[in-house]
């Protein structure tokens, strides 16, 4: 009996209104968490949160700089209102454009995502990131509200020529080369993604997509399934004859 190969699928996450099937109608502060359904893919959701940080009473920046001695929170940090933006993605209210400034930092628990695609084999997850100013930083970590990361940041500071006002950056976070210290791997285990601005700019989340390959039954699965067509096809049989 042939068993039948696994097909790509994917999984999309939109943060603008116009796009997000979770709030198409919403514009502004949306609170300081919320809970964003797939708008593509099988239905999951995954869970958003605002946060500003701090060191004691100031507000300071979440990442320090590109050594990654220095590009962690070094204080617990204080939730703040997320903002949607109408046709590109999420930010902070605590921005003086409502977007998210290197002060704060938005995270994304992919928690209830990965439990509804448990057994698959996650190949990628992708971020898409807009209205950059200079640049982001992103980490991984374990624990909602304090941005922290298992390694350095997986992308930044980038501060890539030719950044601008609403220049749009995909990452896909399954890469591991000079610019992703992170590998996928990691993501999955540690399960939150955090997002900053880098420097003093500002920049929006967009949307978030996961490409997997679903699960696919042991052929072992396939013998038991084959096995028991037989049987009720000689069940079958047997009560036509007796009729």
């Amino acid at each position: 009996m042939a068993v039948p190969m696994a097909q790509a699928n994917s999984v999309v996450f939109n943060f603008a209104p116009s796009t997000d099937a979770t709030h198409p109608n919403t514009l502004g502060n949306i609170g300081n968490s919320d809970t964003f359904n797939s708008s593509s893919g099988i239905a999951t959701t995954v869970g958003v949160s605002g946060w500003a940080c701090y060191s004691g009473s100031t507000s300071v920046a979440c990442a320090g700089g590109t050594n990654a001695s220095n590009a962690y929170l070094n204080d617990s940090s204080h939730a703040t209102a997320l903002y949607q933006f109408s046709g590109s993605g999420l930010g902070l209210t605590m921005s003086t454009v409502n977007e998210i400034p290197n002060n704060g930092f938005v995270q994304v628990d992919f928690s209830q995502l990965l439990n509804s695609l448990k057994g698959s084999t996650i190949t990628s997850v992708v971020v898409t990131v807009s209205n950059i100013n200079t640049g982001w930083n992103m980490f991984i970590g374990t624990t909602a509200g304090t941005l922290a990361a298992s390694g350095t940041p997986e992308i930044g500071p980038n501060t890539a020529a030719g950044l601008g006002t609403n220049t749009v950056v995909t990452i896909d976070l399954s890469q591991n080369d000079a610019t992703h210290y992170a590998d996928l791997s990691t993501l999955l285990s540690d399960k939150i993604l955090g997002i900053t601005g880098a420097q003093n700019c500002e920049v929006e989340l967009n949307n978030i997509t996961v490409n997997y390959n679903p699960a696919v039954p042991e052929p072992a699965t396939f013998v038991l399934m084959g096995g028991a067509l037989l049987g009720l096809g000689a069940a079958g049989r047997k009560l036509r004859r007796r009729s």
